[in-house]
């Protein structure tokens, strides 16, 4: 199990360093009859890949971050035409609706 959340939490902090992006990951906190695990460990990662903000394993939390400083470009790269062209617009609405915010 631990392999598994490892893999997934290095899969999102390479999507975000990979492609300059500000990534959230949630997961709840669960526990199956059948073995199955619900863990936890929330966050919320800059685009280089950096936790800005955690709740941690078998940690109940609202996460919270100033995500405006992250958003803009790299000084010593732009990733834009790696990503996918859905991200791109996600990316372009989400600045242009950060811009007409009194």
């Amino acid at each position: 199990m631990d392999e598994h959340r490892i893999r997934v939490r290095n899969n999102h902090i390479g999507i975000a360093a990979h492609f300059a992006l500000v990534v959230a990951r949630s997961n709840i906190i669960w526990h199956g009859g059948d073995g199955k695990l619900g863990y936890g460990d929330s966050a919320i990662f800059s685009p280089l890949g950096q936790p800005i903000a955690e709740a941690g394993l078998f940690t109940e939390a609202l996460l919270a971050a100033d995500v405006l400083p992250h958003l803009k470009p790299s000084r010593w790269r732009r990733r834009e035409e790696l990503r996918p062209a859905i991200i791109n617009a996600w990316h372009a609405a989400a600045l242009a609706g950060i811009s007409r915010t009194p």
